[in-house]
């Protein structure tokens, strides 16, 4: 057997051997510049057929560049693979496209960026990696998460033995699910916390309602009523959700008056959160800035800040001393380090709220504009806003046993 021939024997066996330890592979590298501890993220996908791989991975996969994320095949096998250097805290959802032989690579045959998005949007979850989550449209997509990235002791984990909400017609033609977290009937009931969770439907596929059951068992989150939005669908969502459609105000003059009705619950701004992710982020934010009579506090997950009204809002506010309705507002916001677009508006408009009364968590994820990295993160921001009776240490640390 010539060296060659013993060269591909023996790769084709390590290849077997980390393809039955499971995916993706993860070593450790050297430090970074600054310091930092990073790992050596290897992705293998098998597949027979292929002329091409590309691994669609959230905000490392250029859209305008999709070539730059096409996997190389190991000689000698039916494996391809592409790696990255990331930070020991990062988390991500990924997929894989394939181009069949003779066929057209989906990402090269698109017309547009909005078929170039629905191509993207089609891949498969590796099936080597059993962590995954749902992406855009129901998606099933893989999830990796390095050795520090932070792990929500409250999972936010997809039930497919779950039964399906209970809608209810709610004012303006909206629908909602409300989920009693932990709520017992009397005063308890008046008093407990409302939250309002934008794109109900999405959350509710994802599993939110256990996971705050969860942590309101634990006694880390008092109990909650759950009030989860259906978005209505990606037209009305745009139309509502963009910061022009004036959902604060459907919040506060419609949907918690009739929430008062149906729960029996005492309205009260300080016990009312709103939460939302993306453009939900944004109207959380506006929400709390524009209507602090019925709405005191605001978790908002990479929201849309691209969009001036929140600046724009603030600044009115302090330029007119309307600021002082804001004392009492607490804000939890959240956007990823691979969310360049979105980084440098929170931090512009973190610096505005710092002319403000309002209390402000403002964080930093490694990651991107992503449902894996969201999910971790919504429960444990809710912790931190209406604590329960027993401490539960770090909420954003390792998973608790």
């Amino acid at each position: 057997m010539s060296n060659d021939s013993r060269d591909v024997a023996r790769a084709r066996r390590e290849v077997e051997a980390a393809l039955a330890a499971g995916m993706p592979l993860c070593e450790h590298a050297a430090p970074g510049p600054d310091g930092a501890a990073r790992q050596v993220v290897m992705f293998l996908c098998e597949d027979s057929e292929a002329s091409e791989v590309l691994l669609f991975v959230n905000r490392l996969t250029d859209e305008s560049r999709p070539e730059d994320s096409l996997m190389r095949r190991l000689p000698g096998t039916d494996v391809w693979h592409i790696g990255y250097l990331m930070g020991t805290s990062w988390r991500a959802s990924y997929c894989f496209l394939t181009a069949r032989r003779n066929a057209a690579a989906p990402w090269r045959d698109a017309a547009d960026h909005v078929d170039l998005r629905a191509a993207l949007d089609g891949g498969v979850a590796d099936p080597r990696n059993p962590s995954w989550c749902l992406g855009r449209g129901g998606l099933r997509l893989s999830v990796v998460a390095l050795e520090d990235a932070p792990v929500s002791p409250w999972p936010v984990r997809p039930d497919p033995t779950a039964r399906g909400p209970k809608w209810l017609a709610a004012p303006g033609g909206h629908r909602v699910a409300i989920a009693a977290c932990g709520v017992a009937a009397g005063d308890s009931a008046r008093t407990a916390p409302v939250v309002l969770l934008f794109d109900g439907e999405v959350w509710w596929q994802h599993g939110v309602v256990a996971a705050v059951r969860a942590a309101v068992a634990d006694g880390a989150l008092q109990p909650v009523h759950l009030v989860l939005l259906d978005s209505g669908g990606t037209e009305r969502r745009w139309a509502e959700l963009d910061g022009t459609g004036g959902i604060e105000d459907v919040v506060a003059d419609e949907l918690l008056p009739w929430l008062a009705q149906r729960v029996v619950w005492k309205s009260d701004p300080r016990r009312v959160a709103v939460v939302g992710q993306s453009l939900g982020g944004l109207s959380a934010i506006l929400c709390a800035l524009r209507r602090p009579d019925a709405v005191g506090t605001a978790v908002a997950q990479s929201a849309s800040l691209w969009q001036p009204q929140p600046v724009d809002t603030l600044r009115s506010l302090v330029s007119t001393d309307g600021a002082r309705a804001l004392v009492g507002t607490r804000l939890v916001l959240e956007v990823g380090e691979q969310e360049w677009a979105l980084t440098g508006p929170h931090d512009e408009f973190v610096a505005e709220l710092a002319r403000t009364p309002a209390e402000v968590h403002y964080r930093r994820f490694n990651g991107g504009h992503d449902y894996a990295c969201w999910r971790e993160a919504l429960v444990p921001a809710l912790v931190e806003l209406f604590p329960g009776g027993r401490p539960v240490g770090d909420p954003h640390g390792s998973a608790v046993e």
